[in-house]
């Protein structure tokens, strides 16, 4: 009977491939793009357009120091797994995932 990690294996290949992708992207973008600058892949369907977007879900505790945000952070998700429907390896992934520096 293969172990629950080797059932889950391709998703989390497939997560951290979807990771790399889109820090890649972002990379090329901010490289290439000035701000608000935008360029047509599909014309009239999808425009890749580079702007900064600081609101609360990006730019959560921005006047907070970085000693206080940590805290802050740690604590809502210390406070987000008391309630989560995940087992404990699982939450630490997700908790993983939400502890990334996006730039």
């Amino acid at each position: 009977m293969p172990s629950k990690l080797q059932g889950r294996l391709p998703y989390i290949l497939l997560v951290a491939v979807i990771l790399v992708l889109d820090r890649w992207t972002k990379a090329l973008v901010q490289a290439r793009f000035g701000l608000n600058d935008s360029v047509t892949v599909i014309d009239g369907f999808f425009d890749i357009t580079y702007v900064r977007n600081t609101g609360v879900a990006f730019g959560i505790f921005d006047l907070v120091s970085l000693p206080a945000k940590s805290i802050l952070l740690s604590a809502f998700t210390a406070l987000a797994q008391s309630w989560s429907p995940f087992t404990a390896s699982e939450a630490q992934l997700v908790t993983a995932f939400c502890k990334w520096r996006w730039p």
